[in-house]
């Protein structure tokens, strides 16, 4: 009986130890580890019913369901543990939100309002989501700016959008409705579909050889800073002292071909699958970029010394 005893409290022993220096999780996984050497002694037992093997049987059955309950007891403890601890992390967390659109707390609490098992705690999340969106969508609209309104919307979840997208528009046709305001946009962002989009809007514009210049200024920039083949060599078919080159373009190819010039002048040119045209541009030294609007084909790139006269040059722009 004693040792019955010695036995019971050094298990019971173990369990304590277990559960202080692990918690919850890892004496859940020891009485799992229990659990499972009970059934190895239960299939034991059953070649040996006869010779006191009964008796053995009903043991291992009650200690091992002893077990496999108390470690299922503990996981579901240890979830709820977790999952309060979580919970009262993201109530701190949601009043220290920052107006920032790396920010994903919101995202968090969303998510836990979704799969947490305590209903209690998922409406409070929920409300707390709502609170903060609105001091959000406050902050928002005191800045009042379309990139304020787009941080807006990168930090809340979708459904506390709101108006944002119609704010952002409304701001957005404002900044563009004049001419200057229009080139200040543009120029700001200084980008290819800016400069397009303020030509599209003011093709008459103060500013539209301005657009045009840095279109292609900018395609010649990236042409040469990716990678990019060899231009074909322009023939000098006439000579003349002017101070103007005429340049003949066949594109020869089954795309639409387009040209860039960035010199003294920057200009540039474009020429339907199979169709030639002509370039008038200062004499000088002049970049050159050249693509087609097909993802399999690379731009070619190059530079030129235009010296007067008549020039031709044929482009094969081939697959690679």
């Amino acid at each position: 009986m004693k040792t019955r005893y010695k036995v019971l409290l050094i298990f019971l022993a173990i369990l304590l130890l277990t559960y202080f220096v692990g918690g919850a999780s890892a004496l859940s996984g020891l009485l799992y580890v229990f659990a499972y050497f009970s059934v190895l002694a239960i299939i034991g037992s059953f070649g040996a019913i006869s010779n006191d093997g009964g008796l053995m049987l009903i043991k291992s059955l009650f200690f091992g369901g002893i077990c496999l309950g108390g470690a299922l007891i503990l996981d579901n403890y240890a979830e709820n543990e977790k999952e309060d601890k979580e919970y009262q992390e993201l109530m701190q967390k949601s009043h220290i939100i920052t107006f920032d659109a790396k920010n994903k707390t919101l995202d968090k609490m969303q998510d836990f309002a979704a799969f947490a098992k305590d209903k209690k705690q998922s409406d409070e999340i929920e409300n707390r989501i709502k609170i903060v969106c609105d001091s959000l969508y406050k902050i928002a609209e005191n800045k009042g700016t379309s990139k304020d309104w787009l941080t807006y919307i990168k930090i809340v979840p979708q459904e506390y959008h709101k108006d944002a997208f119609e704010k952002i528009e409304k701001l957005e046709a404002k900044a563009w409705n004049t001419d200057s305001k229009a080139w200040k946009q543009a120029s700001t962002a200084n980008t290819v579909s800016s400069y397009e989009k303020y030509l599209s809007m003011y093709p008459r514009g103060k500013h539209a050889k301005g657009a045009e210049k840095r279109i292609v200024d900018i395609g010649i920039a990236n042409a040469f800073s990716g990678e990019h083949g060899s231009l074909p060599q322009m023939d000098r078919v006439s000579s003349s002292q002017g101070s103007k080159s005429l340049i003949k373009v066949d594109n020869n190819t089954e795309y639409t071909l387009t040209l860039l010039y960035s010199g003294k002048d920057s200009k540039r040119l474009v020429l339907a699958p199979q169709e030639s045209d002509f370039i008038s541009l200062n004499n000088g030294t002049y970049q050159i970029a050249a693509f087609v609007s097909a993802s399999n084909v690379r731009s070619y790139a190059g530079t030129e010394q235009l010296l007067g006269g008549e020039y031709s040059v044929s482009y094969y722009i081939s697959s690679y």
